[in-house]
């Protein structure tokens, strides 16, 4: 079934662009940049990072301020929640550092200008991110075990469409661009390279009269020429496709971007944990066709620790970040081309979530 996006070329509810509309980041409103806890009780910054390294692939990392639910069932919520997670994925398995609801949200500090944040623990700083469109990320463990330094340099962003859940609004955007890293772990540190995805969810609380989402797959990949592609596909609780969580954004380095409205997932393996392996999809516009099968690398867990959930086993933990491989056929102006990608993918099951 094909998917249109009814909300493309609408203004959004939280930003100021229109859900669709793809800009060079430097020209990204400052008021869409910062956190603004007035207006919004929830939101928060999030990295998705693949690199070309073997030895450290990728790392998704970031913060949300604020608690909100994207789930089917109502259930009270914290204000002061801070959700915070640094997961670096190695070659021999993942590192997670999870302390979420570790620290308040009020501990986490914004400049005056609103361009950098900062976390301490017992008076040092864990989590630094600063500057646009050229930014810095720095994230360690409290112990100390683990961390990142990260530079960045944000090329393009997109105004996503808001996606109506039954007790919020998920508005989002997000940029992309290279990025280059150190990330210490072991007693060693890899320098690395690659690219990242930036993304900056605001959270409008609130019931809706919807039918709630049941799973969602986000998908990134970079490609051999510098392009680079994300999208999400979703389905309700009847197995229906969920419109607003249904599209793509293809960009190209030099030539602006593409909102691809009309969505199709053509087929989605998973293994005995319910952990996506292998998955094609089909994303339009007008002017742009993608044509993409990804295939995602068994996820291991090497160690998880920093709050009061440590999971054992890849089902306890589904929402592993996926890193992947895959082949795309780009059709733009009636020529076709293709291209090898690498990226990293979020898989959301709500019978997983809930439990």
């Amino acid at each position: 079934m094909v998917v249109r996006e009814t909300n493309a070329g609408q203004p959004g509810r939280a930003f100021q662009g229109r859900a669709g509309d793809t800009l060079d980041a430097g020209a990204l409103a400052a008021d869409d940049r910062v956190l603004d806890g007035d207006r919004f009780a929830s939101e928060g910054s999030w990295a998705f990072c693949r690199f070309t390294s073997v030895e450290v692939p990728a790392v998704r990392m970031g913060f949300q301020r604020g608690a909100f639910n994207i789930g089917r069932a109502g259930r009270p919520l914290d204000p002061d929640h801070l959700q915070l997670h640094l997961e670096i994925m190695t070659r021999d398995g993942g590192l997670l550092w999870l302390p979420s609801g570790r620290y308040p949200a009020a501990a986490l500090h914004q400049d005056a200008d609103g361009i950098h944040v900062q976390l301490e623990d017992d008076g040092k700083p864990i989590l630094e991110i600063g500057g646009w469109p050229d930014m810095e990320w720095n994230l360690r463990s409290a112990g100390g075990e683990t961390g990142i330094r990260l530079q960045c340099r944000m090329e393009s962003a997109t105004y996503l469409p808001d996606c109506v859940l039954p007790h919020c609004v998920f508005c989002m955007w997000a940029a992309t661009g290279r990025a280059r890293a150190a990330v210490s772990y072991g007693g060693r540190t890899v320098e690395v390279e690659g690219w990242m995805f930036h993304d900056h969810p605001r959270i409008i609380h609130g019931p809706n009269e919807v039918t709630p989402r049941r799973m969602f797959l986000y998908t990134t990949l970079f490609f051999e020429d510098g392009s680079r592609l994300l999208g999400y596909h979703a389905l309700d609780d009847g197995g229906r496709p969920f419109a607003s969580c249904c599209f793509g954004v293809y960009a190209e380095p030099s030539r602006g971007g593409w909102y691809l409205p009309d969505a199709r997932l053509i087929r989605l393996e998973t293994d005995r944990d319910g952990v996506p392996v292998r998955w094609s999809f089909v994303w339009r516009s007008r002017d742009v066709t993608v044509e993409a099968e990804v295939r995602a690398s068994p996820p291991v867990l090497g160690r998880v620790w920093g709050g009061d959930f440590t999971p054992k086993t890849r089902a306890d933990l589904i929402a592993l970040p996926l890193v992947t491989e895959g082949s795309a056929v780009l059709t733009r102006n009636g020529r076709s081309y293709e291209q090898r990608g690498y990226g990293l993918s979020e898989y959301y099951d709500a019978d997983h979530w809930e439990a």
